[in-house]
């Protein structure tokens, strides 16, 4: 089961795993969202420039619209 939030620009996940013994283990993760003028100042601060931006995992095109953000970068 997991439980996500977005709180003051970092998403907040509840994660509960059940075990097939029956166990539950449970943890918290958080993590920050960054939009995409920030991640590629921060590539560009590391000798990195950004070199295409796709919404998903598979390569597809994106926009402001996207659940994700796919950044690709060279070594400068």
């Amino acid at each position: 089961v997991e439980r996500r939030r977005i709180d003051d620009g970092r998403v907040e996940k509840d994660v509960e795993l059940e075990e097939a013994d029956g166990r539950r283990i449970t943890w918290r993760e958080s993590v920050r969202l960054y939009s995409r003028r920030e991640l590629e100042a921060l590539l560009g601060e590391t000798g990195l420039a950004p070199q295409q931006a796709y919404g998903d995992l598979a390569g597809g095109p994106w926009s402001p619209a996207a659940a994700r953000l796919v950044l690709l970068a060279q070594a400068r």
